[in-house]
């Protein structure tokens, strides 16, 4: 009998900005990952939202606040590349993030039987703003491989940034959460 699992984390930190205005802020992540079971393969979906609670003029370190992209977030960016784009261009760390991902993992068959290796499709989402309702989606479509190796699964991905209007390639060894 095949089981739906999932795995949820949460975590919340305190501080305060200690250039111009000083201020206590909040900063908190909710992540999720899902497996949903398919009669050939599996749906694996994953979430993460956060938010840095503060006041507006407060000067909060750009450590804690949030960026994504690249091969664990959303595929077809850049790692950090999805953040505020400042007047210059530049990206930097914002006060929202969300972030959301859909992956059809299949087994790749030899002889009829599930080998060591999975084909995947995927969509990923995410956007990063200073204000909710600033948030502008980047999405990511592919494919990829993944193979169970003797160290850890290794992945294998092609995905294409529909705002970067290209293509990357994405690798990765071990678990993500």
């Amino acid at each position: 009998m095949k089981v739906d699992s999932s795995l949820a984390a949460a975590g919340g930190a305190s501080g305060v900005a200690l250039t111009g205005e000083r201020g206590l802020f909040q900063r908190t992540v909710f992540r999720w990952l899902g497996l949903r079971p398919l009669a050939d393969g599996r749906l694996q979906l994953r979430t993460e939202v956060g938010a840095v609670l503060a006041r507006p003029s407060a000067q909060i370190p750009g450590t804690q606040m949030f960026r994504t992209g690249g091969d664990t977030t959303v595929r077809g960016y850049g790692y950090r590349d999805i953040g505020v784009v400042l007047a210059n261009g530049q990206i930097a760390p914002g006060r929202y993030e969300a972030v959301g991902s859909v992956e059809w993992q299949r087994p790749i068959k030899r002889d009829g039987l599930p080998s060591n290796f999975e084909s995947v499709l995927f969509i990923d989402t995410g956007a990063v703003s200073d204000k909710p309702s600033q948030i502008r989606f980047s999405t990511g479509v592919g494919t990829g491989v993944r193979w169970r190796s003797p160290v850890g699964p290794v992945q294998a991905d092609i995905a294409y940034g529909i705002k970067a209007k290209r293509f990357r390639l994405h690798m990765s060894v071990g678990f993500v959460f």
